[in-house]
């Protein structure tokens, strides 16, 4: 049986680590494979094609019964590893924090702990009738984040 730490293994000796980056590795049973990779511009299907056939023969050292699906993260998916988060920085995201409390902002500076989120305000300024925009930056621990997600407009 093929496991996760196997397929992590061979790509991290395989796979271009400077164009691309490991999103998620599921191995269900019946070594039934799922990996999700990106890069930090724009992946295609022909480079997921590439990655998959690739791995096809490694896989078949470890063992032959096996079902891979190599794949883009998902336009919708909640982020999972720190590389996507730099990824989208001046991107429109939608933040659940783990309190319930949701914010909508621009993603900013990634740090090990967490990232800042540019967010958008309205308020009155003294002797005014008419409400301001402002901006603040504000922190978020990842401990603190149920997902994080891009949020997409039609």
């Amino acid at each position: 049986m093929i496991t996760e730490k196997d397929i992590a293994n061979i790509l991290h000796e395989h796979l271009d680590r400077e164009k691309y980056f490991v999103v998620k590795i599921k191995v269900a049973p019946g070594n039934k494979i799922f990996l999700a990779v990106d890069n930090y511009t724009h992946i295609t299907l022909d480079e997921c094609a590439q990655i998959n056939q690739m791995l096809v023969p490694l896989l078949d050292a470890i063992d032959p019964d096996y079902e891979l699906e190599v794949s883009s993260p998902g336009l919708t998916q909640p982020f999972e590893v720190i590389e996507q988060y730099r990824k989208y920085k001046n991107t429109e995201v939608e933040v659940l924090l783990l309190s319930g409390q949701k914010k909508v902002g621009i993603l900013g500076d990634t740090f090990e702990n967490g990232f800042n989120l540019l967010i958008e305000n309205k308020i009155k300024e003294e002797g005014s009738k008419k409400k301001i925009k402002i901006i603040e930056t504000q922190f978020f621990e990842f401990k603190d984040v149920k997902y994080t997600r891009r949020k997409i407009k039609f």
